[in-house]
């Protein structure tokens, strides 16, 4: 599941000349080209939707096998616009991901792609990560961070090392 973070904040610098969304936007189509076909891929976003409120989180793209083009599609659509719900938008994506009902038992991961910023704070990303991590499924939280540093770039390798990812 890919947690994508098109929030406010996003519209900012890249540090080259390009927005955070931009950069991200690229990063997605990057890992999109690098799975194999078929793999099971699923979309959710936060702050896409409202200028502000810490529920601002969507599920785009159930995870069914790779659709590399509207994988691409869908992330080319949304908008930096509001706030930023990562502890909420990380539970509700491993929410997503197929479980033992679905005949999956292997590894799960989702990928946490933002700047870090965090204005919602509640629940506290980095205790969502090691919640999931500790729930009895083979879940790794992965983060991809943007012009981070200080405590943008604390809370993403929190969360990274709580949720068993990188």
């Amino acid at each position: 599941m890919r947690v994508l973070d098109p929030s406010g904040s996003m519209a900012g610098n890249d540090g080259s000349g390009s927005t955070r969304i931009a950069a991200a936007r690229k990063a997605v189509g990057t890992v999109a080209d690098a799975l194999p076909d078929g793999y099971p891929t699923g979309l959710r976003v936060y702050g896409a939707d409202k200028a502000k409120g810490c529920d601002d989180t969507r599920l785009v793209q159930p995870v069914t096998a790779l659709d590399r083009a509207g994988l691409k599609r869908a992330v080319a659509g949304v908008e930096p616009k509001g706030d930023t719900p990562i502890g909420l938008s990380l539970r509700r994506a491993a929410g997503g991901l197929p479980g033992p009902a679905h005949g999956s038992m292997g590894k799960r991961t989702s990928l946490l792609i933002s700047d870090g910023g965090d204005t919602c704070q509640a629940p506290p990303p980095c205790k969502v990560a090691a919640q999931l991590a500790a729930s009895g499924v083979d879940l790794h939280i992965d983060a991809i961070g943007f012009q981070v540093a200080g405590a943008a770039r604390t809370r993403l390798e929190c969360l990274a090392k709580a949720g068993n990812g990188r």
